[in-house]
């Protein structure tokens, strides 16, 4: 049984994550993963780096990336 504070973390979360694509068909790969799992994906800059923004559940967006070849060092999780 999930205690109260777990249910909220998996609730929705930001998860940012540095990307590198060398192509527009990996970017809409990448969006199209995202989407069929129904987390909404945006795309920016931070100061070193292009950064993409997955909104949504958690361990829905943590799985999608994982099956993209990111790790979880790699994310940044916000509230």
């Amino acid at each position: 049984m999930k205690t109260f504070t777990e249910f909220l973390t998996e609730a929705e979360l930001s998860v940012e994550v540095n990307v590198d694509f060398k192509s527009k068909g990996e970017r809409d790969t990448f969006e199209k993963k995202c989407t069929k799992e129904g987390i909404v994906v945006s795309f920016g800059k931070n100061k070193y780096a292009d950064i993409a923004v997955l909104s949504g559940n958690k361990n829905k967006a943590v799985k999608v990336l994982k099956s993209l070849g990111y790790s979880e060092d790699e994310m940044t999780f916000k509230k």
